[in-house]
C-alpha cells in the first residue's frame, strides 16, 4: 500500500512536534513528573528533649515481698532443672539469680535476720559450687534434695507473715 501525500505530511508533522515537544531546555524528568498542586511547606524542626520522672518509692514492704518472689521463682526453676542431662548452664544461672535476689532481701531486714538468712545464702552459694562442679550429672538427687531443703527452710523462716514485724 502506497502512502498518499497528505499522510505523509501529517506523519512529518506528527513527528516533528513529537521531536519538539520532547526536546527543549529543561530535562526530561522534569518535564514529564506532575507537579504538586499544592505547595511543599518546610517541616518544622521537631526537638525531643527526654524527660525523667523520678521513680515512685517503694516500701521497705514492697520490695520485700517482690524480692522473695523473685527468689522463689528462681529457685524453683533451679529445683526444676536439676535433673539428669539437664542444662548445667541454666542450673548456674538460676542458683546465682537466687542468690542475688537473697542478697536483696538482706539489705530490708534486720540485723538479727540478716545473720539468720546469712546461714541460708552461704548454704546456697554452696549448692551453686557444688553444681558447677557436677559436670557429668553423679549428684544431681544430692542437689536437688540440698536445694528443696534450702527452699523449705527459706519459706519456713522467711515468709513476709513471719518477718513482717523485722522489715527496716
Amino acid at each position: 500500500m502506497r502512502m498518499l501525500p497528505a499522510h505523509k505530511a501529517v506523519l512529518a508533522i506528527f513527528c516533528t512536534a513529537c521531536l519538539v515537544w520532547s526536546c527543549g531546555c529543561q530535562s526530561l524528568a522534569k518535564k514529564f513528573v506532575r507537579k504538586s498542586k499544592v505547595e511543599e511547606k518546610e517541616a518544622d524542626e521537631v526537638v525531643v528533649a527526654p524527660e525523667e520522672y523520678p521513680a515512685p518509692a517503694a516500701d521497705n514492704h514492697a520490695l520485700y515481698r517482690q524480692y522473695f518472689l523473685f527468689w522463689r521463682t528462681w529457685h524453683d526453676e533451679l529445683v526444676d532443672s536439676l535433673e539428669v542431662n539437664g542444662n548445667h548452664k541454666r542450673q548456674i544461672e538460676s542458683v546465682e539469680e537466687a542468690v542475688t535476689n537473697l542478697v536483696n532481701l538482706r539489705l530490708l531486714i534486720d540485723e538479727p535476720s540478716r545473720a539468720r538468712l546469712d546461714v541460708s545464702i552461704g548454704a546456697l552459694r554452696g549448692l551453686r559450687d557444688a553444681v558447677a562442679k557436677d559436670f557429668y550429672y553423679q549428684k544431681v538427687e544430692a542437689n536437688r534434695k540440698t536445694a528443696r531443703d534450702i527452699r523449705r527452710q527459706i519459706v519456713d523462716s522467711f515468709s513476709y507473715a513471719k518477718v513482717r514485724g523485722n522489715i527496716l
